[in-house]
């Protein structure tokens, strides 16, 4: 997949199914501060094979949001990834 530099100077991309993260402050608080995106599938319900291929098909643009930024939470969808925090 290549390697990326986060604005927090890491070289990562978060990937999640868990929507939860999204409800506990503490964390994104703690994702802003530390300049990290992460990036969330819109359905954990998705077949194994399904999860994989949506955040493949999405890659540029998560690596994008990972190194430029703005800090935040962002859900992964079928067709567009789209900032939901702050």
């Amino acid at each position: 997949m290549g390697r990326v530099r986060s604005q927090a100077g890491l070289d990562s991309a978060l990937l999640t199914q868990d929507k939860k993260i999204r409800s506990q402050v503490k964390v994104l608080e703690l994702l802003r501060a530390a300049g990290l995106t992460i990036h969330c599938l819109s359905s954990a319900e998705l077949p194994q094979a399904k999860r994989a291929e949506r955040f493949e098909r999405h890659r540029d643009r998560i690596w994008r949001y990972g190194a430029e930024g703005p800090a935040g939470f962002y859900v992964v969808y079928e067709d567009a990834v789209v900032r939901r925090w702050p």
